[in-house]
């Protein structure tokens, strides 16, 4: 995506009329100057917009840890993201932003000493938003400037709910260093660190300053707090989970069940033969036999029945309260009077961060119908797992379409119930680079400033998500045809489960594999741990189900802008200011995603 934009910004007129501030003999009259909302230079009072200033002071008696922080605590914010956590940040991937009176993420503009920052985040409306945590560190800040009003005529649409400038110390001298700690009571778990410094050193003609901070915040996920969190995000798909009868066929008690060769006389209330949970007809229902076992292993996960069809599951264990993060920003500002009529100035910011969660894995793709036949000698082997499940609900093996998730358990099973990790890491990167001059002009006897400047900030992300199941991958191995090594035309199904059970569990003894999606490929007839590996879903076989998904992005703005302000004649009221600029802004942005969303091959 690219684009090009042009703003011209029209005169500003600007009519003051200040009262006069008084102050007692020997002292001085203090006056705030605010410079956001406005290109002419003026009080808080005086502002043509509601304007609000939040000093360092203010930020220091907040006690935040970083930006998002700061936000949170500014009362004219509303839906603003300001934690990191699963479903917390913009796209759920722990970016911060600003939203003025819940106008919007995409209405508010951030700046930093007045100038942009490139987006960090679209949406699929093409609204962006800046990830404040990632601009300049706390201990940089000298105030913040707010104006809580439309802004869009001067700084353009992004501006509708309002602006947020945020600006450096600028004539900051010594150093100054901070060290701040948090954890949650309740857990003793989410230990964040937050290290910073700021250096600075001002001459009689000019002076920098350099700040930089390090911050890293462990996860809190709802398992660590269950008791309070757990139960919220159930869901009626399981691992283990349910098997719907394919309609059509007549479902008959076998040799160990109740009435050998007598079909299931027990319906549903839409009149269907409902296959039963026990060979001794003590339970009957869709819900796999194995649900009770599963769901007494841990707390979370596998809920246990929900009426006689579903195996209910909590996903919730995996989700971030708190995700693991860790952020360095580094900041640097200077200026320079060449003479004394003209000051030179620039500034440098990078930063880096890494934002980390895990995922609850998606459901599978529904109704996949697997085959109940027994194989006639000779023949390819049918589906081990469906046979073993219906020999313990003691019927004859019949189709059912499958109605589970790839993997249960919870965040802190063991590698049997998850022997794969699923997770979402992000890595990025934030630059930004600006040069300018301020001019001192005269014209007659009015005082005026050109500002020139040019400002180049950079956005890079590289995103990879293991949350979803290859929905041709799964076809093939429901019916045999799985792993990597198998010809899905050629190939014998369940060739490869016969061969890793007769190696001890050697993947590459055989080629294509049943996946197992029933509860006895973890749970042996009486409960304890599955021991017949051509029941047990190898992990290299879960490997190749998992589908990945990884995006890399990256986002380019420059803008040269320059602006002449100045007064133009007196009033009784005050003196009228002008203020011109001109403002040309280009915007590039480029996504790299990889095959598998774009070919719809994830569940």
């Amino acid at each position: 995506m690219k684009g090009i934009k042009f703003f011209f910004l029209s005169a500003l007129l600007l009519c003051f009329n200040t009262a006069p501030a008084f102050a007692a003999d020997g002292d001085e009259a203090i006056e705030e100057i605010v410079v956001t909302g406005s290109y002419l230079k003026r009080s808080a009072q005086d502002s043509p917009s509601p304007l609000s200033v939040i000093t360092s002071a203010d930020i220091e008696d907040i006690g935040a840890q970083d930006m998002s922080e700061i936000v949170a605590t500014l009362p004219w914010q509303s839906g603003s993201q300001t934690q990191a956590t699963t479903f917390g940040g913009e796209g759920a991937d722990g970016q911060n932003s600003i939203n003025l009176r819940n106008m919007g993420h995409g209405a508010t503009l951030p700046l930093v000493n007045g100038k942009r920052q490139v987006a960090s985040w679209y949406n699929a409306r093409a609204n962006a938003s800046v990830n404040v945590n990632n601009l300049v560190p706390n201990i940089a800040l000298e105030r913040i400037e707010i104006v809580k009003d439309g802004a869009s005529a001067l700084y353009g649409s992004d501006a509708m709910a309002g602006v947020v400038n945020f600006i450096t110390k600028k004539d900051f001298e010594g150093f100054d260093v901070s060290y701040e700690f948090s954890t949650d009571d309740e857990t003793t778990e989410g230990d964040t660190n937050n290290f910073q410094a700021i250096w600075g050193i001002q001459g009689d003609r000019g002076g920098v300053v350099v700040s930089a901070g390090s911050l890293n915040r462990d996860e809190i996920t709802i398992g660590d707090r269950y008791d309070r969190f757990g139960g919220s995000s159930a869901s009626s798909t399981g691992q283990p989970g349910r098997f719907q009868p394919v309609a059509g066929q007549d479902i008959v008690w076998a040799a160990n069940g109740v009435d050998p060769g007598a079909s299931i006389t027990v319906l549903d209330a839409a009149g269907n033969q409902r296959p039963p949970r026990r060979a001794d007809g003590s339970s009957f229902g869709q819900a796999d036999v194995d649900c009770e076992v599963a769901a007494a292993v841990e707390e979370g996960g596998p809920l246990g029945l929900v009426g006689p069809d579903i195996c209910a599951y909590d996903f919730g264990s995996f989700f971030a309260l708190q995700a693991e993060e860790s952020l360095r920003k580094f900041h640097v500002t200077g200026h320079y009077d060449v003479s004394d009529n003209f000051e030179a100035y620039f500034e440098f910011a990078a930063s880096d961060s890494e934002f980390d969660r895990q995922n609850s894995l998606n459901p599978n793709a529904l109704n996949l119908t697997i085959d109940g036949q027994i194989a006639a000698a000779g023949q390819p082997a049918q589906h081990f797992g469906n046979i073993e499940d219906a020999f313990r609900r003691g019927i004859e093996p019949i189709s059912v379409l499958n109605r589970t998730r790839l993997v249960g358990g919870t965040a802190d099973s063991n590698a049997a119930p998850r022997p794969i990790s699923t997770f979402t890491d992000i890595s990025r990167a934030d630059q930004r680079m600006i040069v300018g001059g301020v001019w001192d002009l005269e014209f007659g006897d009015r005082s005026w400033t050109l500002d020139l400047s040019y400002t180049a900030t950079e956005h890079d992300s590289s995103v990879s998500q293991v949350q979803d199941t290859l929905s041709t991958e799964m076809n093939l191995a429901i019916n045999g045809l799985g792993g990597p090594g198998c010809d899905p035309i050629n190939g014998t199904p369940g060739e490869g489960n016969l061969a890793y059970a007769a190696s001890g569990g050697d993947f590459l003894a055989g080629n294509c594999y049943f996946f197992n999606p029933f509860g006895n490929a973890n749970f042996a007839r009486d409960g304890s741990q599955q021991t017949d590996l051509t029941l047990v879903n190898p992990v290299e076989l879960y490997e190749w189900l998992l589908g990945r998904v990884t995006n890399d992005i990256e986002y380019r703005e420059r803008v040269l802008e320059g602006v002449l302000a100045g007064e133009i004649f007196d009033t009784d009221s005050g003196p009228i200011g002008l203020a011109v600029g001109l403002q040309r802004r280009r915007t590039h942005a480029t996504v790299i995603y990889d095959a598998a969303p774009h070919t719809h091959n994830l569940h």
